[in-house]
């Protein structure tokens, strides 16, 4: 029982951290997309 305790709670954590690093991976790519999408508007405009 203390090792299903243990792993519950253990695989909580992994999967938060996992979870936001995903996020935090797809935020700069959203950025990054972004940025490039108003880019090319700017330099035809330029």
């Amino acid at each position: 029982m203390g090792d299903r305790l243990n792993h519950t709670p253990g695989r909580r954590e992994q999967s938060t951290p996992v979870k936001k690093n995903k996020m935090e991976t797809l935020e700069p790519a959203v950025l990054h997309a972004s940025n490039v999408k108003g880019k090319q508007p700017n330099e035809r405009y330029s």
